[in-house]
């Protein structure tokens, strides 16, 4: 396909995937809100900019930390585990594929804690910005060019390509650096109503773990031609090295007893972790992005 006319991406992020953890019985910002887009089927629409989502073939998260909590550990502009009990953790991090465990479980590699006994209204995980995400979709009636599209590891400013050729077919990866909409300046936050997960907000953070709100801008050169004729910059959060996701549970949260064999996470893909994006507005797809994670916790009790 050809590259086609950018301008600043609302990059909707974050996720679907069912993974097991066992147990050891015995600052002001703006925040963006996040809004899903139509299921991506024939062609795309609402116009330039508009995108569709899709449940992907695999979808790429790394992650360090995972916690239950009594209150938000984001309730100022540090994360505050003061009242939460961590559950797993690993310092190198784990990449998960959440759609190869649709199917089934996993236990992940690192250190499980128990929790103690208690009820817990937070959930909090550290994950990588670097989100991967590979997927096609068949476009008919499209004023552009009907066909199957395919994800591709080619970026063209910084966004990656989508295209005809099956050839080509390869996970795209996209680093969270900017929840903001326009581009314009950095926005560190988005929001989301993630219906039976309760509502998550998911941060940029640095390695002290406070939310980045500073701008910094970025150039790139675009690879021939004379660059002052394709001027393109990012404006991205300076020193964002960590997301950190928290997720208000519904009704309550989560009880830990005596009872309690295990502890449950299932971390949704289906139907969103694919986005497509028309840049243009003909109805086909320009650029693919990995789209937006939620955990469900959930108990095994013994009898």
């Amino acid at each position: 396909m050809t590259r086609k006319a950018w301008c600043y991406v609302d990059k909707l992020r974050a996720t679907l995937i069912i993974i097991s953890l066992s147990l050891l019985v015995g600052q002001s910002t703006q925040a963006r809100e996040f809004t899903a887009s139509p299921a991506c089927g024939g062609a795309i629409t609402g116009g330039a900019g508009a995108f569709c989502q899709v449940t992907p073939e695999a979808y790429y998260s790394t992650l360090y930390e995972i916690a239950v909590c009594t209150s938000d550990p984001m309730a100022s502009s540090t994360l505050d585990l003061s009242t939460c009990s961590v559950v797993w953790e690993n310092s190198a991090g784990v990449e998960v594929n959440p759609v190869a465990l649709m199917s089934g479980s996993e236990t992940l590699a690192g250190t499980v804690n128990r929790p103690p006994d208690g009820t817990y209204g937070y959930m909090v995980a550290i994950v990588d910005p670097a989100l991967g995400t590979k997927f096609s979709i068949t476009i008919e009636g499209s004023a552009g060019t009907d066909g199957t599209y395919y994800s591709t590891a080619t970026l063209y400013r910084n966004a990656p390509l989508m295209t005809t050729n099956a050839a080509d077919y390869a996970k795209s990866t996209d680093v969270m650096k900017n929840f903001s909409a326009t581009g314009g300046t950095c926005d560190p936050q988005l929001d989301a109503d993630v219906g039976e997960g309760g509502t998550m907000s998911a941060y940029l953070v640095n390695d002290a773990y406070q939310i980045t709100s500073t701008s910094k801008r970025i150039d790139y050169e675009e690879g021939g031609g004379d660059p002052s004729q394709y001027p393109f910059y990012s404006i991205t959060c300076d020193g964002a090295t960590k997301i950190v996701s928290v997720q208000k549970m519904l009704n309550d949260g989560i009880t830990i007893s005596h009872k309690t064999a295990s502890l449950n996470l299932a971390l949704k893909v289906t139907g969103s972790a694919g986005l497509a994006l028309d840049q243009d507005g003909d109805g086909d797809p320009d650029h693919s992005f990995p789209g937006p994670w939620m955990g469900v916790l959930s108990t095994t009790e013994v009898q």
